[in-house]
């Protein structure tokens, strides 16, 4: 089973994470595995995506026959959705997105917390001084009709330990050295689609705009996991 329609768990409210040059490289990981082990079938999204995007049109044409290399899949859609003129910036922005793609930790703690609901995650105090013995987990509002809702959103943050990884009070400074850097080569693909947008011909301004928007929000999600990270070790000397 594998997400290569577009969304994954990492980042739960976007509709997909516009890293393409990671997708291409799940794609022809499948291609690799029909070619050396008879791969025949695919279960294809534990998620169902959305449609269109340039994720799920990557997808669709990484799957004919004869198979066209994706770098040149997204040429031709880049220069479609930004016009001559912006799509060597769009790419260029795809680029620093998977590039970036790279430094990102899907610990259960995140993927059950801010990675979840994104920047509107709450930053609960840790100290107990009410005497209560009550949890401190707040429920998030969910809609009625959704299948999980609130019972996948954990909101009182901490590490969950396991055998398989060090402890949260070690590997959190890690996590957060590492997604600063995320974030900081983000940021770049953001500055580069941000010329992608003001070169766009006016027919296109609109879709592009809203790619830039979805960069932007990804980069605070990011920087909000950072900041509960943070948190989480300031309480921990707070109650020592």
């Amino acid at each position: 089973m594998s997400n290569t329609a577009g969304t994954t768990w990492d980042v739960g409210t976007v509709p997909y994470i516009p890293a393409p040059m990671q997708w291409g490289k799940r794609h022809k990981a499948f291609h690799d595995a029909r070619e050396k082990w008879d791969l025949c079938g695919l279960m294809e999204g534990h998620h169902y995506g959305f449609s269109p995007s340039i994720i799920s049109e990557l997808s669709k044409w990484s799957y004919w026959s004869p198979v066209i290399p994706a770098n040149e899949i997204l040429n031709k859609i880049a220069i479609r959705d930004f016009g001559s003129d912006g799509a060597e910036y769009a790419f260029e922005a795809w680029k620093f997105w998977s590039e970036a793609s790279n430094y990102f930790m899907p610990t259960n703690e995140d993927q059950y917390g801010p990675c979840r609901v994104e920047p509107s995650y709450p930053l609960i105090f840790h100290s107990d001084i009410t005497r209560t013995f009550l949890s401190q987990e707040i429920e998030m509002p969910a809609h009625p009709d959704a299948p999980m809702g609130n019972r996948i959103v954990k909101t009182f943050y901490r590490p969950f330990e396991n055998e398989q990884q060090s402890p949260g009070i070690l590997r959190f400074p890690v996590e957060i050295k590492t997604l600063r850097k995320m974030l900081k080569i983000w940021n770049s693909g953001i500055a580069a689609m941000e010329k992608a947008v003001d070169k766009a011909p006016a027919p296109r301004k609109d879709m592009a705009q809203k790619m830039l928007c979805l960069g932007k929000y990804i980069a605070a999600s990011v920087l909000t996991t950072i900041h509960l990270k943070e948190w989480w070790l300031l309480n921990k000397k707070t109650l020592a």
